[in-house]
């Protein structure tokens, strides 16, 4: 019985080559109790007129281009499912069984705050992620993990709106920050070890090339995760002094890529 209900964020900017992939894995799906809110960032390609042809979504923008937090913070305002999944527009569902099996599982863990999925990466850099029951510990989520994120969870939208939890905006990496906040305020978990989401790994993802701006970016994610020592357990605050430092250390990294990147324009 199709009784949990999805919504599926999507934020989407200048992916015209992309979209329409994401959002047919989505349709495609076996299980149809779902909806799909897609908030264009102010896309300058003909993103938002592909978006126009789908009646079947809710499509929204942002007044001006921010980036994927606010973006997604839209999404968070207007939600109505049960859970809530984020899926980037140039990536996709692993298979048509996968909101089946996500749906399976919530049930038969009687409704959890959080459910970790398996993903697997393709491109530059390949890798599978697959929860465990090692890697889903609160101590290595929140510390241990390094590609902390918000795409392999499945979000209780109850956990998410009574603690009022938010992306930061216009920087990058924010998802750092809500996955964090998330986490630790999540008081109980599942994981499906199979995978979920299909993480396309691009030559000009954030995640494969440098700037100064990312640095920037980066710390101004630092400053808003010192902000967390306010409002989580004392218990999780070595954890977020381990996370701070951990994007400290990727501070200096982003830093000293990026201005290689520049000396060798002029060398």
């Amino acid at each position: 019985m199709e009784n949990i209900k999805f919504s599926i964020i999507i934020p989407a900017y200048n992916c015209e080559n992309y979209i329409s992939k994401c959002l047919e894995s989505i349709f495609n799906q076996s299980y149809k109790n779902f909806e799909v809110i897609v908030v264009d960032d102010c896309s300058t390609d003909k993103t938002f007129e592909i978006l126009k042809k789908y009646t079947n979504i809710k499509l929204l923008s942002t007044p001006v281009n921010s980036r994927q937090g606010t973006a997604r913070n839209i999404g968070l305002d207007v939600c109505t499912g049960d859970y809530i999944l984020f899926v980037d527009s140039d990536d996709s569902l692993y298979d048509n069984t996968v909101l089946n099996k996500i749906a399976n599982l919530i049930n038969t863990q009687n409704m959890p705050d959080i459910v970790y999925l398996g993903i697997k990466m393709y491109g530059k850099r390949d890798l599978l992620l697959i929860p465990d029951e090692k890697n889903c510990t609160k101590e290595y989520r929140l510390s241990e993990n390094p590609f902390i994120n918000v795409i392999s969870i499945a979000w209780k939208n109850t956990l998410i709106q009574e603690n009022h939890i938010r992306f930061p905006e216009k920087i990058k990496y924010e998802d750092v920050y809500f996955a964090f906040l998330g986490i630790e305020k999540a008081k109980t978990y599942a994981y499906g070890d199979f995978i979920y989401y299909k993480y396309n790994n691009r030559e000009s993802s954030t995640t494969t090339t440098y700037s100064i701006s990312q640095a920037e970016d980066t710390i101004q994610l630092i400053s808003k995760l010192f902000e967390l020592y306010q409002i989580i357990d004392k218990e999780n605050i070595p954890y977020l002094s381990k996370r701070i430092q951990q994007q400290t250390d990727r501070a200096h990294i982003r830093l000293n890529r990026a201005i290689e990147q520049e000396l060798k324009k002029y060398n």
